[in-house]
């Protein structure tokens, strides 16, 4: 009974504050969750009110862009605050970055996305939201890491991807694409990095 009547009563009151143009939001923020052990595996997860309540919940995962070498999860913050008051579990996260370290490649960047999702199943686990169903999003580089990792390790996702949204993300890594914004050495240090293995400007 007083359940309901603090439900009720918070109703009214965002109410009276919407009607003077006050918008309140609509959920929870779970900030800097480690999901690794490094100073970049972190992420930031948005679960809307009441989500424990349903039957089972979707989440939608960020991917920030920055040409797989700078960037972070601060960029992806208004998709996340948009559609977590639309009732989804949101998350923005940060992943390894060429440039911090030698040995960091692509396939570390999809390892990333693998431990991420791991502990969002926990902590979907810990939070009652049954998590079924997840979507991978992304600008720019994060656009081709979702695609990429939804087309080659689905399998390894511990939820059912129900579909992948990219934006402006490269899909091509042939020269001639990006000739004209970057020179054949900038361009043949990237893939090596990315590809972990050496590639020469020609």
């Amino acid at each position: 009974m007083l359940e309901r009547i603090f439900a009720a009563l918070i109703s009214f009151l965002m109410s009276v504050l919407s009607f003077f143009g006050i918008v309140l939001p609509h959920y929870d923020i779970h900030t800097s969750i480690n999901y690794g052990d490094s100073a970049m595996q972190t992420m930031d997860i948005y679960v809307p009110y009441n989500a424990e309540e349903n039957s089972e919940n979707s989440a939608i995962i960020f991917l920030h862009g920055g040409m797989f070498k700078s960037g972070d999860k601060s960029e992806m913050i208004n998709q996340c605050e948009t559609l977590a008051d639309r009732g989804f579990i949101t998350v923005t996260m940060d992943y390894s970055l060429i440039g911090s370290n030698a040995n960091i490649t692509m396939n570390t960047m999809l390892d990333d996305i693998d431990k991420a999702l791991d502990k969002l199943l926990d902590f979907s686990n810990k939070h009652n939201l049954n998590i079924t169903n997840i979507a991978l999003a992304g600008n720019s580089a994060g656009g081709t890491l979702a695609l990429l990792y939804s087309y080659s390790r689905y399998y390894m996702s511990p939820f059912n991807i129900a579909f992948t949204a990219a934006k402006t993300a490269p899909t091509d890594f042939d020269y001639s694409i990006w000739s004209d914004n970057y020179s054949a050495a900038t361009f043949a240090d990237l893939v090596s990095r990315l590809s972990g293995h050496t590639v020469a400007a020609s």
